[in-house]
């Protein structure tokens, strides 16, 4: 909380000193101001660097999939990943990106095939450093689909995803993301 308040009073300081001072005076009353915001553990023990990593990682996991980019959306995962999708009467458990690609290709042919745009909205995320290479995160997601004809979108399905990210060679991936549905299951959408 304290952390914030600094942050928060210093970025005030810089718009005032925007708002106030001779043109060649704010941008140095800016700088100045901007270089004491500390960078570190601000968000749970992420560097702002590796949060904007890691939210890029979840970003792309909405684009990949709703773009039908298969090949892309399993480089996001680690090669022994594990996929989870809870719902109240079954669960889905996938061990790796082999498993992982053959289910999600078959989702999106099916999403293909039936004239469904997905988009998968992923808000509220938490991030917290386990160690130097592992991060635990938590997001909501809300799957919206928009079936060809109609006008208005459909709500398919809203819940939580729990994750492990890695730090690997390439990058931040996904170690684990564990999805728990509000839903008994996910509908099959028809027109």
């Amino acid at each position: 909380m304290r952390k914030a308040n600094i942050a928060t009073a210093l970025i005030l300081a810089a718009l005032l000193a925007l708002a106030f001072c001779p043109r060649g005076e704010a941008g140095e009353a800016v700088a100045a101001a901007t270089r004491i915001i500390p960078t570190e553990g601000i968000y749970e023990g992420l560097s702002n660097q590796e949060r904007a990593e890691i939210m890029d990682l979840i970003y792309r996991y909405s684009y990949t999939v709703d773009t039908r980019d298969l090949e892309g959306f399993v480089s996001l995962f680690t090669e022994d990943c594990r996929w989870v999708a809870n719902l109240p009467k079954e669960t889905v458990v996938l061990e790796s990106q082999t498993e992982l690609r053959a289910h999600v290709a078959a989702r999106l042919k099916y999403f293909t095939d039936n004239g469904i745009q997905t988009r998968h909205l992923q808000t509220n995320t938490i991030l917290t450093r386990v160690s130097e290479d592992c991060v635990h995160g938590t997001t909501y997601v809300t799957l919206l689909c928009q079936v060809k004809g109609e006008s208005v979108p459909r709500v398919l399905s809203t819940g939580i995803y729990k994750d492990e990210f890695v730090r690997t060679e390439d990058g931040w991936r996904f170690a684990v993301r564990e999805a728990t549905l509000d839903q008994e299951r996910l509908p099959k959408v028809e027109k």
